[in-house]
């Protein structure tokens, strides 16, 4: 539980006739993380993949985009295969679909191209009905022309009204904030409207899909309303079809994107192998518990034809996959792991004391009883409606769990001391005891931060030895007793000569300077700030707590001044405490993060280590 899965080094060497049969072998078990093969002999080569990983490539793209257009149908039978036998009945079968896909999306396109043209359409009968104008007027006459504009320019309407006589007719009316005009002159006069209309800002307004149209406004209104409703009837009968299409299509499209991408891994697998002319070699790690049934799948397929060896990891020099092995409950809390970095293989695994740690951190802070059930209640929510989130959202029901514990201990209840007129029993009073709060922070500091020493001192005996675990790990711990010791000595606390205390501490920095040099004694101020850190548990809570005691009181307050203010109070107390309980959900997250993050991981914590990610089919 403290390290991650232990590994294997695997070599596996094998003649090329049986590749296709290991690698179905290696796929189906689902056990082996494969190192890609770096060219560092002349004598072999990177694999080529199949000749068929092109085919399937091309093919899978084609299935990806379709299932893209079709707009994948959720909660749909993803068991649903369809009936094909090969690769090439799978591509005739994509191929029409796509066709008719295609077609029934560009009818519709065409049909709403048709559907706007019309909306545009009655959008300028709505304009030159405004005018007083119709269809029949927007002629294209052999002396007179016409032009309709708008303007919020009211100089240009009154010259144009000044010019009278330029024109057959001026109609206007108020549009937007502005004048439309619509202008009838002689052709001759074009060059002096022209003139008039280019001084002042104007738009033109473009009429030309209902000009020359031998209906009145009625008529036409009429006509454009029936074809309008006909488009859109065919429109949802396309769409209809189109979305039976899908749920009848998509199944089958994921079923069959889930094997092609099965059968594209397995034919690209030998560009990570070595190869020669006649063999291959695969390297790569594998679980301990694995081998076993690796080296006899193997075995069986190639009659005893390959060659396996299994290597213990030298940690001091190699690396390995880090595959987390937590039992239940704590596996939730790899994904705190996760989000700062994985462990190294050869380091302890800290997520079983992320796991104790960030509860509790996250109760300190916290710490009520109905805010506890409240979280407990939102969280279990969160997690019926939103699955994906399972691990993490347990992570957070864990935490309130402890939240309600802690609420016990603090007696309080939404700010209160007391359920339904039952008083609860209060051991520590957030508000009036805060130094025993702070102590008991700042005790909760002290051991993590000792404890995060005492891995580090571990982690550097099992790979450097027993004199830098001392050096570098164990001195800080000796730095902090000898400090206790010289301490208690002078104040006469302890009956011992306070230069025992003076030496224990003073031979411990040289151990120090010796072990990690300059930069360990620099570093010596942050054992003081780290462990003091901690008092943040204390600050938090107490403002959490605080808080709600302001919102209780306010809206007694306000209940006290009548009948009309209670509506205030009930509303101060309900959003009130929906802010505190968000308020202190973030920092009783950010704070228990951060405490593992900061003060505890950079005791003893390296990271950088990379996932197991076996080559093969995945568990579901």
């Amino acid at each position: 539980m403290l390290r991650t899965e232990r590994m294997y080094k695997v070599t596996i060497a094998c003649a090329k006739k049986y590749m296709e049969e290991v690698i179905e072998s290696l796929y189906n078990l689902g056990c082996l993380h494969i190192k890609e093969y770096e060219m560092t002999d002349s004598f072999f080569d990177i694999g080529k993949p199949f000749e068929r990983a092109e085919r399937i490539s091309k093919l899978l793209l084609k299935l990806r985009n379709l299932l893209n257009t079709l707009s994948a149908v959720e909660n749909c039978d993803h068991k649903k295969k369809g009936e094909f036998k090969t690769f090439v009945e799978l591509e005739e079968w994509c191929d029409k679909l796509a066709e008719r896909v295609d077609g029934l999306n560009l009818r519709i396109k065409e049909l709403e191209d048709e559907m706007s043209k019309i909306r545009s359409q009655l959008q300028q009968l709505q304009l030159i009905e405004k005018l007083g104008l119709n269809p029949r007027e927007l002629w294209d006459y052999e002396t007179i022309e016409w032009r309709i504009v708008h303007t919020r320019n009211k100089e240009l309407l009154s010259n144009l009204q000044k010019n009278r006589e330029k024109f057959v007719e001026l109609r206007v009316t108020e549009h937007e904030k502005g004048w439309l005009i619509a202008t009838f002159y002689k052709k001759e006069n074009r060059r002096d409207v022209e003139k008039i209309l280019a001084r002042y800002d104007h738009r033109i307004v473009d009429v030309s899909d209902i000009s020359n149209l031998d209906v009145s406004v009625a008529e036409l209104r009429k006509k454009l309303l029936r074809e309008k409703e006909e488009l859109r009837s065919q429109i949802e009968k396309l769409k209809r079809e189109l979305k039976k299409l899908a749920t009848e299509s998509t199944p089958v499209l994921r079923y069959w994107i889930n094997v092609l991408q099965e059968e594209a891994e397995k034919a690209e697998a030998p560009l990570k192998f070595a190869s020669s002319e006649n063999a291959f070699i695969i390297s790569g790690w594998v679980p301990k518990k694995n081998s076993e049934i690796l080296r006899k799948s193997l075995e069986k397929i190639t009659n005893g034809k390959v060659f396996i060896r299994f290597d213990e990891i030298d940690e001091r020099k190699e690396d390995a996959p880090v595959k987390f092995a937590h039992p239940k409950g704590v596996d939730n809390f790899q994904a705190l792991m996760e989000m700062y970095s994985f462990p190294k293989y050869s380091e302890i695994d800290p997520t079983l004391f992320v796991a104790i740690t960030f509860p509790i951190y996250f109760g300190f802070i916290l710490g009520d009883v109905g805010y506890g059930l409240a979280c407990l209640f939102a969280f279990l929510l969160i997690k019926k409606k939103m699955p994906q989130l399972k691990k993490i959202v347990n992570v957070f029901i864990f935490s309130a769990v402890v939240t309600i514990f802690f609420g016990f201990i603090y007696g309080e209840f939404f700010g209160m001391n007391e359920i339904m007129g039952f008083r609860l029993p209060t051991l520590i009073h957030r508000v009036h005891d805060t130094m025993t709060l702070l102590y008991l922070a700042v005790a909760i500091g002290i051991v993590h931060v000792n404890l995060g020493f005492i891995l580090g001192a571990i982690n550097e005996y099992r790979l450097y030895g027993i004199k830098k675990a001392l050096l570098e790990k164990i001195s800080w711990i000796l730095i902090e007793v000898g400090a206790v010791l010289w301490y208690s000595s002078s104040k006469s606390y302890i009956s011992l000569p306070w230069e025992l205390g003076a030496s224990v501490t003073i031979i411990s920095v040289l151990m120090l300077a010796v072990g990690e040099g300059i930069k360990g004694v620099v570093e010596l101020p942050t054992l003081f700030s780290h462990t003091l850190s901690y008092a943040r548990l204390m600050g938090a809570g107490v403002a959490s707590a605080g808080l709600a005691m302001v919102i209780n009181s306010t809206a007694t307050g306000f209940v006290a001044k009548g009948p009309v203010y209670i509506i205030f109070a009930i509303m101060l107390v309900v959003f009130g405490h929906i802010f505190n309980i968000m308020l202190g959900i973030l920092e009783g997250f950010l704070h228990s993060i951060r405490l593992n993050y900061v003060e505890f991981f950079t005791k003893f914590f390296i990271g950088g280590g990379f996932p197991y990610n076996p080559f093969g089919r995945k568990k579901e």
